[in-house]
């Protein structure tokens, strides 16, 4: 049985003003649910991905919907660190 492996969006995580509620529902959840433990775990991302797939496919639904709007920008640790790579 193959799994499709769960990514985030181009548009991850930019957010369309009408897309604010399933955004903040799913960037809450993936905080929440991919925090490294102090031990360490590799797989902590896709781990939370996967326990916020729901919520995930909500946001991308949304914003697949309204790409003509302007963006909002969102909070500081979501935002790409200058010059890395997506």
């Amino acid at each position: 049985m193959a799994t499709e492996e769960l990514r985030l969006a181009d548009h991850f995580p930019l957010v369309h003003k009408s897309c604010k509620k399933p955004a903040a529902s799913f960037f809450e959840c993936f905080s929440e649910k991919a925090d490294q433990p102090p031990e360490g775990d590799a797989a902590a991302a896709r781990k939370g991905l996967a326990a916020c797939a729901g919520l995930m496919a909500d946001y991308d639904k949304c914003m697949s919907k309204v790409p003509a709007r302007p963006l909002i920008r969102v909070q500081e640790e979501y935002r790409l660190a200058p010059g890395a790579k997506r």
